[in-house]
Parts: structure tokens; C-alpha cells; sequence
């Protein structure tokens, strides 16, 4: 097609013969569109085949799953690795898109399988986290590195693990079970024992886990499947040389988790640390603060736990006695002098969910700060406006501010209570 046949082209069909802004807007909606013939007449009269900030041809075709335009493009000389506006290939979007027919077209002609996205995203990682085993297949024997981070740093097989598929594959072609690109995060074998995930935890012991790798609280495989109550692994772990460790702490903790308040303080009186953290930092005076056992919890500070330890959440236990709305263990944990001052513990988020803004006022006396944000960075007032029951909602509105709360204080958003 020659340019003045591409021009009658397109004029005969509705579309402007033009280069401009507005022509590349229609040659890329044609693209979108599966239109070979209207994208070849684009570029027979000069539309650069790259052209587009938000997106490509290339791009776009994939999108739409256009077999046919896409190999015309690769075949014209379309850049296989230009970016669109979130910075996302051709490749990227074939799998952000879950078409792997368009994914095995650009594998085929050499797109890179190991580019990564403005927002951290490879195409493995994503493949992974929205549980397409074939598409992962198809990108790991393509050569997908198997240690590249996605979003936020972690593994492909720390997602496999996460979505329940497709370990096998990641540790066939050579994934370390043993790696760990964030000190912050649980061995990979921990994780999988405390997301009761078996068969990834069991292919992950079988291709070569660290049985004995701990967490930052000291937590090794033996541990996680013991408290997770997963018997089979447990032998399976002792039989492969997994080390039996701090096992009267972990029947504490398995006793409070399951709701057994004699079992714990059992275990405390024979020997267990009252201040040892279960895998998440939980200690046996919180899960006493979560379900409201305030005759075990002085029990356990008269055996020596610490009212201001903090999870991995930054949640001490007041904060739990606080969100599940328990008045005595608050009072009682103010009196042995748990902090209301410290930014981690998050004391008033989720409290008037309660319904007993009477824990608020009690904790805005003892100074907790009427300004907190969450970890999402949403102020506390933001719960005075949200709730369903406008009468709580105005009371609570008007405890925060008598407290000294800022009216003016920001949301994450940037947004205001008042705007």
C-alpha cells in the first residue's frame, strides 16, 4: 500500500489521514481494534509505528489479543520493549492481561521475559500472584530469572507459595528454597508452615530447605508447623534433622491461640518464657488482651511479662485489649503502666468499632494522641465520621476534638474530615 492508496484508505473508511495528536489517537484505537489494514495505511502515510505516550500499536494490540496485527508489527519493526504511561512492555501486558497467546508470540521473537514494571511487577512475579501456572511455565522456560524481586522485593517462589501453585515448577528449574531478599521476611519455608500451605511446604523440604532457618523472632520450621498443628509435617521436619526448639514456649502459645487460658499459664508455670513471641511477635500477655482474660493476664505479669512488648505490627497488648473492647484489661494494663504515648501501638483505630467510646475517653486521659494515624496514614477522626451510627459517630467526633484533635489534619489522600 502506497501512501496516496493508504490515504483513499482511510478517508473511505471514516478516519482522518493525519499524523497529528488526533491521528495517532485513531491509529492506536485501530490497533486496539484488531484494524491491519487502518494501522498499515497509518504508517504507509508516516505514523511512526512507536508513536503514543500513554501506550503503543504494539501494546495495544496485545490488549485486544490481535495474533495477526501483532506479528505485522514485530515483522514492520514495532520496539518490542517500548513502555506505556504505568511502564508495562508488550510482554508485561500479555501477562497483566492473562493472554498467553500473545505472550508465546513475544517470547518467540525475543522479548525480554525479565523486564520489570514501574511499579515492581516482573512478568513471572505477576504471572505468579494472579495464579497462572501456564503462563509461568511458559516464562521460566523461557529463561524468567528466578530471583528477581516483583513487588516489593519478594521471590517468584515466595509467590508461588502465597498463591499455592507452581512451586514445583520454580524449584525444577533451579529456584533456592533458601533465599531471602528481605531480612524482615520469614524463611521461606516458615512462611509456607504458617499459611498452612503443605504441599508447597513439603516440595520446599524435599528440594533442599533450611530446616533450622529462624525468623526475626526465632522461629524455625519445627516451631510453625507445631503451632499451625500441622502433625505430618512435624515428622517429616524431625525426620529430616529439623531441630525440636523452645517447646514449652511453643505449647504456651499454641494454648492461647486455641483459646486454652489453663494450658498457657500451665506451660508458663512450667518453665515457659511469659515474655516468648509466637511467630507474628504475639506474646502470651496479647492473645490474654485479645480475649479478654484478665485474671491470666496478671498472672503472666506476676510471672514477668512486659505490658509494653510489641508485635511485628507495633500492637502492645493494650491495643488489643483496646480493639476487642475489653474495659477491665485496659484499665487493669493502664494501671501497670502500659504506654498510650507511643506511635506504634495504634491505640484508638478500630476502638469505636467497639461501641464503648468509654475505652476512648479512658485512653485520651491517660494521653493517647487524639491526632493518630494509622499505618495507612488515616487520622483518628476519620472514625468519627464513618461509622453507621451518627449519635456515636457525633459523640465520638466530639471527644476527639474537647481531646485537642486537629480538624484540619490530613488523610493519606489529602484529603480533610471536612472536605
Amino acid at each position: 500500500m502506497n501512501e496516496s492508496e493508504a490515504q483513499s484508505y482511510l478517508i473511505a473508511h471514516g478516519l482522518m489521514p493525519i499524523t497529528d495528536q488526533y491521528g495517532q489517537e485513531l491509529f492506536l484505537r485501530r490497533a486496539k481494534e484488531g484494524d491491519l489494514k487502518a494501522v498499515q495505511a497509518y504508517i504507509a502515510i508516516g505514523m511512526p509505528i512507536d508513536v503514543g505516550e500513554e501506550s503503543t500499536a504494539l501494546i495495544r494490540a496485545v490488549e485486544g489479543r490481535h495474533a495477526e496485527l501483532l506479528r505485522w508489527l514485530i515483522e514492520a519493526g514495532a520496539n518490542l520493549e517500548a513502555l506505556d504511561d504505568d511502564g508495562d512492555t508488550a510482554l508485561q501486558t500479555a501477562v497483566n492481561w492473562n493472554h498467553p497467546n500473545m505472550l508465546a508470540i513475544l517470547i518467540a521473537v525475543g522479548a525480554n521475559v525479565n523486564c520489570q514494571a514501574t511499579n515492581g511487577w516482573t512478568p513471572l512475579t505477576k504471572a505468579l500472584s494472579q495464579g497462572n501456572g501456564s503462563m509461568v511455565r511458559s516464562l521460566v522456560e523461557a529463561g524468567a530469572d528466578l530471583s528477581l524481586g516483583g513487588k516489593s522485593g519478594r521471590p517468584p517462589l515466595w509467590w508461588a507459595i502465597k498463591e499455592g501453585h507452581s512451586v514445583d515448577v520454580l524449584l525444577r528449574a533451579g529456584a533456592d528454597p533458601n533465599l531471602r531478599v528481605l531480612e524482615s521476611e520469614h524463611p521461606l519455608l516458615v512462611y509456607a508452615l504458617y499459611r498452612e500451605q503443605s504441599t508447597p511446604a513439603r516440595l520446599l523440604i524435599e528440594g533442599g530447605a533450611d530446616l533450622n532457618a529462624e525468623n526475626r523472632y526465632g522461629w524455625n520450621a519445627w516451631m510453625t508447623a507445631t503451632y499451625f498443628e500441622l502433625p505430618e509435617l512435624v515428622m517429616l521436619i524431625e525426620e529430616r534433622g529439623g531441630s525440636p526448639k523452645r517447646q514449652s514456649e511453643v505449647r504456651c502459645l499454641l494454648a492461647a491461640r486455641n483459646d486454652d487460658a489453663d494450658g498457657m499459664l500451665a506451660a508458663i508455670n512450667d518453665g515457659a518464657d511469659p515474655n516468648s513471641h509466637d511467630i507474628f511477635g504475639i506474646t502470651p500477655l496479647m492473645w490474654a488482651a485479645r480475649k479478654g482474660w484478665l485474671a491470666a493476664a496478671k498472672t503472666l505479669v506476676e510471672a514477668g511479662a512486659d505490658v509494653n512488648a510489641v508485635d511485628e505490627d507495633g500492637w502492645a497488648a493494650i491495643s488489643f485489649a483496646a480493639t476487642n473492647g475489653h474495659e477491665a484489661l485496659v484499665d487493669w494494663l493502664l494501671d501497670q503502666g502500659a504506654k498510650v504515648k507511643d506511635g506504634l501501638t495504634l491505640f484508638l483505630h478500630g476502638v469505636p468499632r467497639t461501641g464503648k467510646l468509654n475505652i476512648v475517653k479512658r485512653l485520651l486521659d491517660a494521653g493517647a494522641d487524639p491526632d493518630e494515624q494509622d499505618r495507612f496514614g488515616q487520622p483518628t477522626l476519620l472514625e468519627a465520621v464513618s461509622g453507621e451510627d451518627e449519635e456515636a459517630n457525633l459523640a465520638l467526633f466530639e471527644m476527639l476534638i474537647e481531646a485537642g484533635a486537629d480538624v484540619n489534619v490530613r488523610y493519606s489522600s489529602g484529603a480533610t474530615v471536612l472536605l
